[in-house]
């Protein structure tokens, strides 16, 4: 089965960096694809986190919009109870 072209590629450019002459540069290489992992396993953390953050600040946007409906609701019930209470006075 023949790989995807941007797998080949992937293969290809570990395998010439893997045959690279200098150890030295070769150990570069390697430390610097370490960081590059280490940098983007920080990056979906903080990403994880944001993603968390917004949703409990949806999660209270949305508990404190019901908390000002039930308010409303209940404001417009003693409303309607003040003018119930006013007509049945006169």
């Amino acid at each position: 089965m023949k790989q995807p072209i941007h797998k080949q590629k992937e293969i290809n450019k570990e395998e010439y960096n893997k045959s690279l002459l200098n150890p030295d540069m070769q150990k570069q290489f390697e430390e610097l694809g370490t960081v590059e992992k280490e940098r983007e396993a920080q990056l979906l953390q903080e990403r994880n986190y944001f993603e968390a953050n917004l949703q409990a600040q949806q999660l209270e946007m949305l508990n404190i919009k019901n908390q000002k409906d039930n308010l409303e609701k209940e404001l417009a019930e003693q409303k309607k109870l003040i003018r119930c209470r006013k007509a049945t006075i006169n």
